[in-house]
């Protein structure tokens, strides 16, 4: 019953291409990373809360997720998912993260960790 298309909810993705070290105002290194992301592409997405004995089996009592979704769109660890479409500033105004990927048979099995 979740998979229905029904049940989708329609949301914006952008995922991470490159990284590149940031420089201080003098031209120095400053040893931190930041991820450039891709174009934000539309999908429509199976979401439901991280409660219950589904997600304990499936993903471990460890994971920390805010979210669970199932699709068969392969997406990226820390793929950024929005509820509205993106302009700018794409990791400071994101809803959900993808923090674990499990593949099956013919789908994935997201674990997405909402901004706080």
């Amino acid at each position: 019953m979740r998979t229905l298309e029904k049940n989708k909810v329609d949301m914006w993705y952008v995922n991470p291409t490159t990284e590149t070290q940031v420089v201080d105002v003098n031209g120095d290194y400053t040893g931190e990373k930041e991820l450039n992301y891709s174009i934000p592409t539309s999908i429509r997405l199976h979401l439901y809360p991280s409660t219950g004995e589904v997600v304990l089996k499936t993903f471990g009592k460890e994971i920390n997720v805010d979210m669970v979704s199932v699709s068969n769109i392969e997406l990226e660890k820390n793929t950024l998912l929005f509820f509205t479409e993106p302009t700018e500033n794409f990791d400071t105004t994101y809803d959900y993260n993808v923090t674990a990927i499990l593949k099956s048979l013919n789908s994935y099995q997201y674990g997405l960790k909402g901004r706080i």
